[in-house]
């Protein structure tokens, strides 16, 4: 799992590993555990560190809070809510037409890189996130 989240961009970029090729491969449980998301409904965490991959047709829900810190790469037709406070620093890359809902409040920070010109920001929070869009 490490190498994945270490070379994820050249895993979007080539579309490998295939949705049905991790699901086959692992279990639900151990693929959340280290926060990958392939297709899954209904999954609230609080407090991940480090990088999530939320993939394919996934629905999601992320808080934050005291200082943490992640990396989240949304792919596919997943969407992701994303709740942010007390000084968190959260980055988010959108791709394909993924859609996140951002609730930015308390001195947090969240940085989102739109790939996709499909991809969907709603930004609900009383900070407003920074967004950066880039797309090939």
């Amino acid at each position: 799992f490490e190498k994945y989240k270490r070379r994820i961009d050249f895993c979007i970029d080539k579309n490998y590993p295939t949705n049905d090729f991790i699901k086959s491969s692992w279990d639900k449980e151990t693929l959340n555990r280290y926060n990958i998301f392939v297709d899954d409904k209904g999954i609230t965490k609080d407090g991940i560190q480090g990088t999530a991959i939320i993939n394919g047709d996934s629905e999601i829900t992320l808080n934050f809070g005291v200082f943490d810190a992640a990396d989240i790469y949304l792919r596919h037709t997943s969407k992701l809510k994303l709740n942010a406070r007390y000084m968190a620093k959260i980055m988010v890359n959108l791709y394909d037409n993924s859609e996140v809902t951002v609730n930015c409040t308390e001195g947090a920070k969240v940085y989102i890189y739109k790939h996709s010109k499909n991809s969907i920001i709603n930004d609900i929070g009383e900070n407003e996130s920074m967004i950066h869009e880039e797309y090939k």
